[in-house]
């Protein structure tokens, strides 16, 4: 018997997640019956985590140990059988944690709008930027807006998320993005654009169409890392136009 498709959280291999002690769940090939799991788990190269052999039928377990700020942790599983035969260890799955300590957010809200009238639907906003990077084994981009981003690196297009980042309940939480971006990150100078539209933050909503539901602003929140140490935050030094190619865009009423 062999545990398949692991997960976190009911992700695979999740960047970005916010829970100290995520759920870790599996899928049983070959057997009948799971009778018994053990899990081992490795962080920068030492072992933090071995739960033993626990006598269970349950493919679901809580991590057995406190996660830590920007910490990633690969973990396998094995299991036993109906005869009580183990099987060979699973293939190795990870995942990484957010920013947990909110001390590490350095970087600034910025508004790219000098003027925005709330009763009219407002171009796109293009944000942009350099920076100068150094060569590194790792590059982390964390961001969010109020409305919806579309990020781009080096001519790039940073994920394949849309509508990023997603609807929620603004004015109680907000939802930011970890992107794995090394491959973008290049040693030496870099071009950062960012495309910024109104979202379910201040677009149409509901059958009455009421605008303006979280605020009447934009803002973009961008921290990029390389080995954990800020080159790329949003601040005064951006540059911001609302001449671009989208002309009006809104949830309900479109682009």
């Amino acid at each position: 018997m062999k545990a398949i498709k692991l997960k976190t959280e009911r992700l695979v291999n999740p960047l970005g997640i916010d829970i100290k002690q995520p759920s870790l769940s599996w899928i049983c090939q070959d057997g009948i019956t799971q009778t018994a799991y053990e899990i081992e788990a490795v962080s920068d190269g030492c072992i933090i985590w071995k739960s033993g052999k626990v006598s269970t039928n349950k493919m679901q377990v809580i991590f057995g140990e406190v996660l830590e700020s920007k910490q990633r942790v690969s973990w396998k599983v094995r299991l036993w059988d109906e005869a009580d035969t183990v099987g060979e260890w699973s293939e190795e799955a990870f995942f990484e944690a957010g920013i947990l300590d909110a001390a590490q957010f350095v970087a600034k809200w910025i508004n790219p709008e000098l003027v925005s009238d709330p009763c009219i639907h407002m171009p796109a906003s293009y944000l942009q930027t350099t920076f100068k990077a150094p060569l590194g084994s790792q590059a982390r981009l964390y961001i969010t807006c109020h409305g919806l981003y579309e990020a781009y690196l080096n001519g790039l297009r940073v994920g394949d998320f849309v509508l990023a980042p997603g609807s929620d309940t603004y004015n109680k939480k907000l939802t930011y993005q970890t992107y794995d971006v090394t491959e973008l990150v290049k040693e030496g100078k870099n071009d950062v654009q960012v495309i910024l539209g109104d979202g379910w933050y201040r677009s149409c909503s509901g059958v009455d169409g009421e605008r303006n539901l979280f605020g009447e602003d934009i803002a973009l929140y961008f921290q990029l890392e390389v080995d954990g140490v800020p080159v790329c935050i949003s601040d005064e030094k951006w540059q911001a136009t609302q001449d671009g190619p989208i002309r009006e865009n809104d949830m309900q009423q479109g682009e």
